[in-house]
């Protein structure tokens, strides 16, 4: 995601995870003309995974140091 801000990319296209509406609580909700939530993102369940595991690890203490974020 950084990388297609870091680009330009700056699309109104919320990502949308266990049936909340991202645009609830959004300040920009009547900026960005996506207020009927016609565009919008659904997650990768693999990268959801892989971003539980790497929270889990480092809120119990035991992470490696190296899980690549650096």
């Amino acid at each position: 995601m950084a990388e297609s801000l870091y680009s330009g990319d700056v699309a109104a296209e919320p990502l949308l995870m266990g049936g909340t509406l991202p645009c609830a609580y959004c300040d920009y909700i009547n900026i960005c003309d996506n207020s009927k939530l016609e565009r919008y993102r659904l997650p990768d369940e693999a990268d959801v995974s892989e971003a539980e595991s790497i929270l889990s690890m480092k809120f119990s203490g035991k992470e490696s140091g190296d899980n690549g974020m650096d």
